[in-house]
This record gives C-alpha cells, sequence and structure tokens, in this order.
C-alpha cells in the first residue's frame, strides 16, 4: 500500500509501530477466520457486511479458508466480537498514522498526487475497515471515533467538500443519541463539528461575497434568501455547539465572523427595513465577540482587527456621532498598546506560551491604528472645528513626540510608538465621547 522508501524517511518509531500495528491485523484477521465455521458467521448487526468465508469439507476433514482442520463438533468462539473490536482498534491507529503522513506532507507543501493520495487511500481503508466491525460488534463510542477521524481525513481531499466531513460529525452524533452517553466522544465530536461548521460558512460567504470585507456596493451581488441562508444557518449551528461546550473564545470567533458576513451585505438590501435589520445583525454580532476579547490576554491583535472593522463600520454609516463612536473603538484600543501589554507578551515569550508573534502582529497594525485615528479626528475637525480642533493638535503633538523618542531607540522596547498618540487623545476626549 505504501512505498518502502517514503516510509523509511518517516520517524523509526512511527515506522516500527506501523509495522506491529500491521503485523496484528494480520493476526486479528486469522483469529477471527479461525471462528467463522459450520456455514457463514452470522453478522446480524451489519447486513450490509459481506459474509465471511464458509467452511469446507475435504472427505471427514472439516477446514477453514486458511487450510486449518477443525473438528465439525467446534462451536461458534465466544469471543469473536472481542477479536473484531481488537482488529477495529487496530485499523484506527493504522489509519491516524497514515493521516500523520497526509498531514505532515500537505504542511510541508509536497502536495505530489502519487505519494499524498497513497496515504490518503491507505488512511481512508483502514478507517472504513475498522467502522465496519465496529458496525458488527456495536460499539457506538468507536464508531462515532471513526467518523470523526475519517472526517478530519476528509478536508485534506481537494476533490470532496467540507459538507462530507460535516455528514460523518453528524453521523457520528447519531449514533451517540446523546451526550449523557459518551460525554468525552460526544464533546470531541461537536468541537470538531463546530469548526468545520465555521470554516464551511465561511468558504461559502466568500464564495458568494468575494475575499474583500468592506461593504458591497453593487446591488447586483443581492444574495437570494436561500444563499444568505446556507451561510448564517451553519455559522448559527456552530455557535449553539460552543454555547453548549462553553467555549468562550471560540463562541466570540462566530459571533465576529457573523459581525463580518452582516457588515457586507448591509448596503445591498432591497430597502430600508431590511438594511436597518443586516446593519443592526452586524453591529449585535461585534458587540458580542467585543465583550470576550477585551478582557482575554494574548488576543490583542485579534481584538484590534475587530476594533478597526468596528470603526470602519461605524465610519461608514456617517454623521458626527457615529465618528464619535468610531473613534471611541479606537479608545479600547489603549490597553492593548500599552506598555503593561508589551511587558505580558515579553514574559509568555520567556515562558514558551502564547504568541512568539504577538509583537510583530502588533506593529504591523500599528501604522493602520495611528492613520485610522488621525482620519477620524480630522473628519471630526471638519464638522465641529471649535470642538475638536484642540484634540487633533493634541493627537499631532502626540504623535511627534513618541516619534522623537522612538528615534533615540531608548524607548524602543517598552511601548509602541502609537500608545502616545492613543494616551494623548483617550486624556483630552474622555467628555467627547
Amino acid at each position: 500500500l505504501v512505498p518502502q522508501k517514503k516510509l523509511t524517511t518517516q520517524k523509526q518509531i512511527k515506522y516500527d509501530q506501523l509495522r506491529v500495528c500491521l503485523a496484528a491485523t494480520l493476526c486479528y484477521q486469522k483469529s477471527i477466520e479461525l471462528c467463522k465455521f459450520n456455514g457463514e458467521l452470522n453478522e446480524s448487526n451489519d447486513p450490509k457486511v459481506s459474509r465471511g468465508p464458509k467452511a469446507t469439507r475435504n472427505g471427514n476433514v472439516l477446514s477453514d479458508s486458511f487450510g486449518n482442520s477443525m473438528s465439525s463438533r467446534t462451536v461458534i468462539c465466544p469471543k469473536i466480537n472481542d477479536l473484531r473490536q481488537c482488529y477495529g482498534d487496530v485499523c484506527n491507529e493504522i489509519g491516524k498514522i497514515f493521516l500523520s503522513h497526509v498531514r505532515e506532507l500537505i504542511s510541508q507543501n509536497d502536495l505530489q498526487e502519487g505519494p499524498t493520495m497513497i496515504f490518503y487511500n491507505s488512511s481512508s481503508f483502514f478507517f472504513h475497515e475498522g467502522l465496519r466491525n465496529f458496525h458488527i460488534t456495536g460499539n457506538t463510542s468507536n464508531i462515532a471515533i471513526i467518523r470523526l477521524n475519517l472526517s478530519v481525513l476528509g478536508k485534506f481531499n481537494p476533490g470532496m467538500s467540507l459538507q462530507g466531513a460535516v455528514d460523518q460529525l453528524q453521523m457520528a452524533h447519531s449514533i451517540l443519541m446523546e451526550r449523557d452517553n459518551d460525554p468525552r466522544t460526544w464533546d470531541m465530536v461537536s468541537e470538531e463539528l463546530a469548526a468545520t461548521l465555521l470554516i464551511l460558512g465561511v468558504r461559502r460567504r466568500k464564495t458568494l461575497l468575494g475575499g474583500g470585507e468592506n461593504p458591497i456596493l453593487a446591488q447586483a451581488i443581492r444574495l437570494t434568501p436561500g444563499e444568505e441562508c446556507s451561510v448564517v444557518e451553519c455559522m448559527e449551528q456552530s455557535l449553539k455547539i460552543y454555547k453548549a461546550l462553553g467555549n468562550e473564545k471560540q463562541t466570540a470567533a462566530v459571533h465576529y465572523q457573523l459581525a463580518l458576513f452582516y457588515k457586507r451585505l448591509w448596503t445591498c438590501q432591497r430597502d430600508v427595513v431590511r438594511t436597518r435589520e443586516k446593519l443592526s445583525l452586524a453591529f449585535q454580532h461585534y458587540f458580542e465577540a467585543h465583550q470576550y476579547f477585551i478582557q482575554d490576554v494574548g488576543s490583542e491583535p485579534t481584538f484590534i482587527i475587530l476594533l478597526l472593522d468596528l470603526s470602519n463600520l461605524y465610519s461608514a454609516v456617517s454623521g458626527e456621532e457615529c465618528l464619535r463612536k468610531a473613534l471611541g473603538c479606537c479608545m479600547d484600543m489603549h490597553r492593548p498598546f500599552s506598555p503593561e501589554s508589551m511587558n505580558s507578551a515579553l514574559e509568555r515569550n520567556l515562558l514558551g506560551v502564547g504568541d512568539k508573534d504577538w509583537i510583530d502582529k502588533m506593529k504591523t497594525l500599528e501604522p493602520v491604528v495611528s492613520d485610522l485615528l488621525l482620519g477620524l479626528i480630522k473628519s471630526l475637525v471638519k464638522f465641529n472645528k471649535k470642538k475638536y480642533e484642540k484634540l487633533y493638535r493634541h493627537a499631532l503633538s502626540a504623535k511627534l513626540a513618541s516619534s522623537m523618542k522612538h528615534d533615540t531607540k531608548a524607548f524602543e522596547q517598552e511601548q509602541f510608538e502609537v500608545f502616545g498618540v492613543l494616551d494623548a487623545v483617550l486624556k483630552n476626549a474622555s467628555h467627547l465621547l
């Protein structure tokens, strides 16, 4: 099934594990065959499964398919289900080994169709062989686990849609019936199902609306109710599962993706009522995500991106009040860019926990935040020069002072340049926001 040369390049321990597991499958297969004699084995648990070989008689000698002689008085082995259980477990382990090879090849951008598909097909074969035997024994927990593994495997096949992975996971839930039957397996399947539904919803959104994040202006791109529902249903199912699991971070992530969807959709509705409805949903989901990320230490880059999106949405609505709210979003960036947040990130890096690229991500976002902040204040000055001109001068002075400090390199590792501007605006604009 697998090229020897490709396998021997893997770590020796994995290679040895695979050899032992393959040898075990042969032993279990032979043991199962030895229990099949005197007619077909009654596999009533799965009538679709092909029947085992019949025992043959040569004169007065009864033999199995391996040619082993058997007494005509021998009865069916009472351990047949135990053997099938062990055989299914080993098949599952082999499938996981081949799955790890598929994942490794794809992570290394080794997308050669030959080797990758050989490992993929080998993994699929052993997963299905394990599934067949677990169906016979009626082991619902292992059936669910195999279907979970098949759903993960299916995501690495470009020719297979994500809907196929969703179907596998939904069948896993169906076989378990309810969480109380096996809470651990149920939660594993639920986590994977929620993640897959979210990815499917995002892909459908990008397929229907394109990859951008700005509101759609062309009325010709207006979605039909069915197209909109195909995106929303996936994300709302994912949201429901994450809430049931108590996964607050992923719940916030789904709210954010729904916010991005409605943010693009609200400008191309057929009437004012639906426009307001979609805009309201966009703000609602942004606020839900905001409540989590504002206090989540380590997720500051994601929080900054969310605030940038929310600020841009307020700006798109127009009006002085909305511009002030957009500026208020920028004020929420004060803590993420603070020296305390940077020191906390440096400590996490020393401990080897958290996102090691945290500082690089924040530095990438820094000029975007700076330009947005000054641009919003400049727009407010156009609405009311007397009210906002002083604030604009404070922001420019702070930007100049931060640049001078940054050029001396004395504060380079202590704070972000934009923090000085945010701090100055927050101190002088709190009564205006």
